[in-house]
This record gives structure tokens, C-alpha cells and sequence, in this order.
């Protein structure tokens, strides 16, 4: 499977894989340094915080 997109784009792609109990994921590109240093400054913190929303809001939801 193959991700085409903006940081935040993939993210959104990965939390559906997220979603149906996908957790482990194996990163790669060409050229190799460029996208590691992509995928670890924009996509990994993109992912996490969209996980982090995902979690404050379904907390928000308990609440009520």
C-alpha cells in the first residue's frame, strides 16, 4: 500500500487503518533520508496528535 500526500493527509489515511486494529506500520520512500526526516518531524507528531484528539474528544463524550 502506497500513502501520496501531505503529512496531515496520510495521518487521516492512517487512522482508519488505526481504526479497524491495524498498529504497526512499516514506513519507507525514496529518497530514504528526505522521507525519514518527513515521517519523523511531519507525519509520526501529525498521527499522534490526531490520536491524542480522537482520545480528549471520546473522554469529552463519557463525560456527558
Amino acid at each position: 500500500m502506497a500513502f501520496v500526500g501531505t503529512a496531515e493527509q496520510v495521518a487521516d489515511r492512517f487512522l482508519e487503518y488505526i481504526n479497524i486494529g491495524i498498529s504497526s506500520f512499516i514506513l519507507s520512500g525514496y529518497p530514504n533520508l528526505e522521507e525519514a526526516t518527513i515521517s519523523g518531524n511531519a507525519l509520526i507528531p501529525a498521527v499522534r496528535r490526531k490520536l491524542e484528539e480522537r482520545r480528549q474528544s471520546s473522554q469529552d463524550i463519557a463525560a456527558v
